[in-house]
This record gives structure tokens, C-alpha cells and sequence, in this order.
């Protein structure tokens, strides 16, 4: 915990535990000077990567998986925010004891987690470059999620279902949805909505803005990335092979509220891409739902608007939308219908 984190003592004490044990009973003794303590701690440190070496080389030896020993500091930003490290921008440059976060890595079989806050606010992953960001996706299984969570032991499949439509299996928001089900859409909805609000609002350059609008747009349009728009909301949307997708399921709703006339402007001005995107085998049913949805409501504003303009000519209007040919994007006219979560949440 970065947060009780002041001296070396503290962290060797961190590494007893993680082996189960403590420094009186390893009759650890640091030393009493500066060099002392550094020295032996990074013997210690050298001590437990050398039996791991030794270990995993018999497990080599009978084919099985390496065993890896891995450092997680939480609570990184309490370290950055002290008040001799606030003009400091890399691990590497801190002092002792803090150097010793990267200092464990130059060791095979040892990793290291830092773990900060993910506030747009904060946006650790810009303002600390010395540090390796993995965006990675995590959804968890309705085993998973038995074997984790005590409450949902003993769920029906449907119950789990339901619970994994609303969370995406996002760890903390099936955790926030144990806690109240009934009112997870509605409260996680407001949360990004107030987040989101709350980044454009700090953000001073309008390119910027613009920049976060666009890429907000792109993960619910499924669209790719560009190279102008690297700026985007990196709370509740990951970037993956060029694309931006959503960390759970309620960020797709307060993003359409949120970015609703950018949105509809997209749509309008990529219909053609939108359906040609809606034809490829890797897409799924519910993004061709959710595309297909956006492209009909586009074009009932669009003939609203035209309908508006010609009656006030006097002028006899044809009220039907423009036909699609929806036998060339989908097996058939009739669309995947949105789960019971999604639509009560629309």
C-alpha cells in the first residue's frame, strides 16, 4: 500500500508477507546505515529470484508453467502527490525506497503491478511516462463469478446471465451490482455521465474535446481510431488493435446520451461504412442491432425534418422511410432483439 509506504523496512516487511511469513521469521535484519539497508535488501530481493529461477527450471524440465512472482503497489498516485515528489514524472527518478519498484524488474520470474486511481482527472498513464499501461479487457465467466463472489454461488443461470448483460463481467461492476441490482443500470449510467462531463469540462483545448467526442462516438459506432483523435476517455473506453471499445455495458448508454447529436451526425455522414461494417462475418448480432437501430433513427430524423419542411409547403408527403435492402447485410428481416437489461435501460 503506496499509501503507508516511507521506508525500505516497510517494503521488505510487504515481500515477508507475500511469502506468508515475516522479517523476525527469517531473522531479517536490514542493517542500521543507508547502504546497509540498500545492500541487503536487494540481496533478499536477489535471494527469492534465484530459488524462483532454480524452480522453474525443474518445472522446464517437466514441461510445466513457470511460477512468477508478482509486486503490486497500490495506491501509486499518494507517492507522486507527496510533496517532494510533485514535479517528478518517472519511478526511476525516485528515491529510496520508491526505487526499488523498478529496481525488481531487472529480475527474471518477477513482475510488478502498479496500480493507480483510473480518474480522467488524474490520467496517471500521461503525466508518469515512466510507467508500462496494459489496457486489457476483463471478462469474467458465470464460473468465474461463482467461484469469486459468495452471492452468486448458488444463482440460477438466469440470474447469472442477467447479472453478466448488465456488467460485461467487469470485476468492480459486478461487484457494485451485487450490492443494489435494481438500481446498477441507472446508478453506473450516472457515474460515467458525471465522469464524462467532468473530463470535457477540464479539458482546455477545444481539439481536445473534439478529439474525446470523436472517440466516443467510435465505440458506439465500432468505428477504427484516427491518428488526429488520440485523446479519449480512458476510464470507460480501452484501446485494442487500433479500436475503441467500451469497459462495461452502461458506458454504451451514457455515451449515447451524452454524445447524442455528434452521434447522429456520424451516422448520418457514414451510413453507407455503417452497413457495409454490418456485412462482415466477424460482426456481431447485437452490434448489427445497435448499428442497424442508429442508421433507422437517422433516417426517421432525416424524413421528419423533410416531412416538417414540405408540409409547410402544402406538399403530400410520402411518410415511409427510404427502403434498405436488408437481405444484403443480414440472413434475414428480422433483427437480433436487444436483451431485457439493454432495453429497459434505453
Amino acid at each position: 500500500d503506496c499509501e503507508k509506504w516511507v521506508d525500505t523496512e516497510f517494503f521488505a516487511d510487504a515481500i515477508c508477507r507475500s511469502l506468508g511469513t515475516t522479517m523476525e521469521g527469517l531473522s531479517l535484519n536490514l542493517g542500521d546505515t543507508e547502504y546497509q539497508v540498500k545492500k541487503r535488501c536487494q540481496a533478499f530481493i536477489k535471494a527469492i529470484a534465484d530459488i524462483l529461477a532454480g524452480v522453474n527450471k525443474t518445472r522446464q524440465d517437466l514441461k510445466q508453467v513457470p511460477i512468477y512472482w508478482i509486486l503490486v503497489f497500490d495506491q501509486l498516485n499518494r507517492i507522486f502527490a507527496r510533496e517532494e515528489h510533485l514535479q517528478l514524472k518517472d519511478m526511476g527518478v525516485l528515491h529510496r525506497p520508491f526505487k526499488f519498484m523498478k529496481e525488481v524488474l531487472q529480475f527474471k520470474f518477477v513482475t510488478s503491478i502498479v496500480s493507480a486511481s483510473a480518474n480522467n482527472s488524474i490520467a496517471c498513464r500521461e503525466n508518469h511516462r515512466g510507467f508500462l499501461a496494459f489496457d486489457h479487457e476483463t471478462r469474467m465467466t458465470g464460473e468465474e463469478l461463482k467461484l469469486c463472489n459468495r452471492e452468486c454461488a448458488d444463482m440460477p443461470e438466469a440470474a447469472i446471465k442477467t447479472l453478466l448483460e448488465a456488467t460485461g463481467g467487469a470485476p468492480l461492476q459486478v461487484s457494485i451490482y451485487l450490492d443494489n441490482p435494481v438500481s446498477y443500470m441507472q446508478t453506473a449510467v450516472k457515474d460515467v455521465l458525471r465522469e464524462i462531463t467532468k473530463l470535457i469540462e477540464e479539458t482546455k483545448s477545444q481539439d481536445s474535446v473534439d478529439s474525446i467526442t470523436n472517440n466516443a462516438v467510435n465505440v458506439l459506432l465500432q468505428s477504427s481510431m484516427k491518428m488526429a483523435d488520440l485523446r479519449f476517455d480512458k476510464k470507460y473506453s480501452l484501446e485494442c488493435q487500433g479500436y475503441l471499445q467500451e469497459t462495461f455495458p452502461a458506458v454504451l448508454v451514457a455515451y449515447r446520451i451524452k454524445f447524442w447529436k455528434p452521434l447522429m451526425a456520424k451516422v448520418k455522414e457514414s451510413e453507407a461504412d455503417l452497413l457495409r461494417l454490418c456485412g462482415r462475418d466477424d460482426v456481431t448480432n447485437d452490434v448489427r442491432g445497435r448499428l442497424f437501430e442508429l442508421i433507422v433513427i437517422s433516417r426517421c430524423q432525416m424524413q421528419a425534418i423533410s416531412t416538417e419542411m414540405e408540409l409547410s409547403k402544402g406538399v403530400g408527403v410520402d411518410f415511409l422511410p427510404v427502403s434498405v435492402d436488408a437481405g444484403r447485410w443480414f440472413e434475414s428481416q428480422n433483427l437480433p432483439l436487444p436483451s431485457s437489461m439493454a432495453a429497459n435501460s434505453l
